[in-house]
């Protein structure tokens, strides 16, 4: 209802755009609500009254945008032995995909810049798999499951973003 309410009837939802604005915001009452202010605003500024899940995506930059300082907060609450994991798990976990400590791991790997280079093991991985769910940042699948993924895909995204230096591309997304 907090979607839907406020503005119904002059603006209607599409069931798959309903579910990917409570995927993307983690159900996240902020979040949400900075997804449902921009929506509102452009489907204001183009006369629509019908919004579809393609507009939910083209909206995410402009809300990634506006919630930048929460994101910073989040991103804050990460140690930074912690930030290297949450780089590689943000572009292993894509369009909202679970990972293992051995998906990043080897991601890791591949990304190291000299072939001696230190890398974290798939053991200390898991732990901070561990530290990073404790901080309420990454959720396991099931519990005991070493299959993690992003609580909020909005962070997910954001990651993406600040590790790659470009403005969001949807690429990042996956298909609706």
């Amino acid at each position: 209802h907090l979607i839907t309410a406020p503005v119904a009837p002059l603006l209607q939802y599409d069931d798959l755009a309903l579910e990917w604005m409570l995927r993307v915001s983690g159900r996240h009452p902020y979040f949400l609500q900075l997804l449902c202010y921009t929506l509102v605003n452009r489907a204001n500024a183009a006369e629509r009254s019908y919004i579809t899940a393609a507009q939910v995506r083209a909206a995410i930059d402009e809300t990634l945008d506006l919630a930048e300082s929460h994101l910073l907060y989040l991103w804050g609450r990460a140690s930074p032995e912690l930030r290297p994991v949450l780089h590689a798990a943000a572009d292993v976990g894509r369009d909202g995909a679970a990972f293992t400590p051995a998906e990043v791991y080897s991601y890791l790997a591949a990304q190291a810049a000299l072939p001696d280079q230190q890398c974290l093991s798939e053991r200390e991985i898991a732990e901070r798999f561990n530290q990073l769910a404790a901080a309420e940042i990454l959720e396991p699948v099931r519990p005991g499951e070493p299959r993690h993924r992003f609580r909020l895909e909005l962070l997910r995204l954001w990651i993406v973003r600040q590790d790659h230096g470009y403005q969001w591309d949807m690429s990042h997304l996956g298909h609706i």
